[in-house]
């Protein structure tokens, strides 16, 4: 962290094991996040010059990561493709969105309650996550044409956002929950 009227160094954050991709403060200036390569967005105490705590997208490099308008929720775009919302207080995971390929670019609206996240395909999605019940995580299905996903033929499949496996969707209530078949959360589908 700088001071830009000085141009001095005031204190370095250290702790991730790859390349810093991005950074961003908190509307109020108490926290500052930092996403990486090593897939790890870690938010930092700036009051107490320490990390408060880290999330993980699975080793997969972060792309962009940015806090809520309210300041209680982080989103973080990674290269496998997923979008992720956490929120601060609890450090839940609570939602994922899945694309068919990477993302490469994440915003917040003014307006704190949509996002646009851009696809390597040349796709922007527009998304209105805020005001999802936190639980279950909500997972977007989709068929994939990624090279590390299997390919589906007629059926969608979802990848768990606890325990990353991929599975075909069935057993849907009428509510669009299932429990993940591997680690049996329940997940709700959008």
């Amino acid at each position: 962290i700088w001071n830009s009227e000085k141009g001095t160094l005031l204190f370095s954050l250290s702790g991730h094991k790859g390349g810093v991709t991005v950074c961003s403060f908190s509307p109020d200036g108490t926290l500052v996040l930092s996403g990486s390569e090593d897939g790890t967005v870690k938010l930092w105490n700036l009051k107490k010059f320490e990390e408060y705590c880290t999330f993980s997208c699975e080793s997969s490099p972060i792309s962009s990561a940015k806090f809520s308008a309210d300041g209680e929720k982080i989103f973080a775009s990674s290269f496998d493709g997923i979008l992720r919302m956490w929120d601060i207080k609890t450090k839940n995971l609570d939602a994922c969105w899945v694309a068919s390929g990477a993302l490469r670019g994440l915003g917040v609206a003014i307006d704190g309650k949509t996002l646009a996240v851009g696809e390597e395909s040349g796709s922007v999605y527009i998304l209105k996550p805020l005001g999802y019940e936190p639980n279950p995580p909500i997972v977007t299905p989709l068929r994939t044409r990624s090279s590390w996903w299997k390919q589906w033929n007629k059926k969608s499949a979802i990848l768990c956002p606890f325990c990353g496996e991929q599975n075909e969707i069935s057993n849907l209530s009428p509510r669009n929950e299932m429990p993940c078949p591997s680690c049996q959360t329940l997940i709700h589908l959008n």
